[in-house]
């Protein structure tokens, strides 16, 4: 007598003739992060605040480049469908479509695997390319790290409207029950502007002034911010992926040092272009200059393999060793 195995689909969730089956968003959620991390060149991608990367948000407490750590997630669970976007980081220099496409199918055979969900659609969006280099001390980016005065500026605001608003309860609670001022002669103020119409100098002077600083802000906030993200071509319309400047000035300073002759390299990366220069080994600037055209080349390659969208424009100087 031969047993027979009989293999059982996975149930799909949704409407049944059992009945109902609903899987919430946040289960499909942590299964697809922990599937896309299970791939050893994929991880947590940069933090991005207001749409821009935030290089070294980590110091911060704030997610960061990490091939350890979950991805970024999100889920959208129609009935027995599945809608899945995960923002990434790829690890240089695996390619980038090759890992997108094991990150989509094995992201769908998990979460039918586990969820009993279709994945319809698994949209990646490719942040930053991972690398381990170090130090990154070396590396200068062509944008400002947030400035520490903002920190300072920020708990003076916050300190500055704790005492008004102190000072305002105080008030109405003072002039209530002694119908005076109790710390500021606020009445003064208010028979002033009892006196002044609307039409007076002063009250036109500070208009202008308020509308003037008014647009200032508007205009400054309207001007379009400086490209943090440079785009990679992608041959799937469902990826979308770039590279941080911090990761491009990693990857250029890598390939720099990686030449015969070079000791180290420092680089800058701006929206159009990147200046990098790097140190011979050697004393003496008949050596450095015949360094300049390998080193332009290593540094051409390794950006033609990036495959950018709008790859910067090279500037390079090769500079002798110091005494």
């Amino acid at each position: 007598m031969s047993a027979v195995t009989e293999t059982r689909r996975v149930p799909l969730a949704g409407r049944t003739e059992l009945g109902a089956i609903t899987v919430a968003d946040g289960v499909v959620t942590k299964i697809a992060a922990q599937a896309a991390a299970e791939n050893p060149d994929a991880g947590a991608a940069v933090a991005r605040i207001f749409g821009r990367a935030v290089p070294g948000a980590g110091n911060l407490g704030v997610r960061e480049t990490d091939l350890s750590a979950l991805p970024k997630t999100s889920v959208q669970v129609d009935g027995s469908k599945a809608y899945v976007t995960l923002e990434i980081a790829v690890r240089w220099p695996a390619p980038v479509a090759e890992v997108t496409g094991q990150v989509r199918r094995h992201v769908r055979d998990r979460v039918r695997e586990l969820a009993g969900l279709e994945v319809d659609e698994v949209h990646i969006v490719v942040t930053d390319l991972a690398t381990d280099l170090t130090p990154l001390a070396r590396v200068r980016l062509g944008e400002p790290q947030m400035r520490l005065i903002n920190r300072p500026l920020a708990l003076i605001l916050a300190a500055a409207l704790l005492v008004a608003s102190v000072v305002i309860i105080a008030e109405v609670i003072g002039f209530a029950a002694h119908r005076s001022p109790l710390l500021v002669h606020w009445t003064t103020w208010y028979h002033w502007a009892r006196r002044t119409r609307w039409d007076a100098l002063v009250i036109r002077v500070w208009s202008a002034i308020l509308i003037a600083v008014g647009a200032l802000v508007l205009i400054l906030e309207l001007k379009p911010r400086r490209v943090t993200r440079l785009p990679l071509r992608s041959g799937d319309d469902a990826t979308d992926a770039a590279v941080t400047r911090r990761g491009l000035a990693g990857i250029l300073r890598a390939a720099a040092t990686g030449t015969d002759g070079i000791s180290s390299a420092t680089v800058k990366v701006r929206r159009r272009r990147a200046n990098v220069t790097a140190a011979a080994a050697a004393r003496g600037r008949p050596t450095a200059s015949a360094l300049t055209e390998p080193v332009t080349q290593a540094l051409r390659g390794q950006l033609d393999s990036l495959e950018l969208r709008h790859p910067p424009r090279l500037k390079v100087r090769v500079v002798p060793r110091g005494r």
